[in-house]
């Protein structure tokens, strides 16, 4: 879908765009992640909405489902990416 032009995350937001932080990279481990949901108080998860442009559907299933993983529910609501870049500014 990207033509090989992945690179991989470990923040929301990528290198090269203002905040991005070059600091510790964490593993993905859903057990020690459903053991931080219990210790702050969300022992049977919690829900949210992940808002996320319509071309990265795909990337946004997989986020989807990694936080399904540890205990986060998640409803993904796909829009244009101009209705995105609104939002944010506002």
């Amino acid at each position: 879908a990207t033509g090989g032009g992945i690179m991989e995350l470990h923040t929301f937001i990528p290198k090269g765009m203002f905040a991005h932080y070059e600091g510790q990279a964490y593993p993905y481990d859903p057990e020690k992640a459903k053991k931080l949901l219990t210790q702050a108080g969300y022992p049977k998860g919690i829900q949210i909405t992940l808002t996320v442009p319509k071309f990265l559907a795909t990337a946004g299933t997989v986020v989807m489902s990694n936080l399904d993983a540890v205990g986060i529910k998640t409803d993904l609501q796909l829009i244009a990416y101009s209705t995105l870049l609104g939002k944010y500014r506002k």
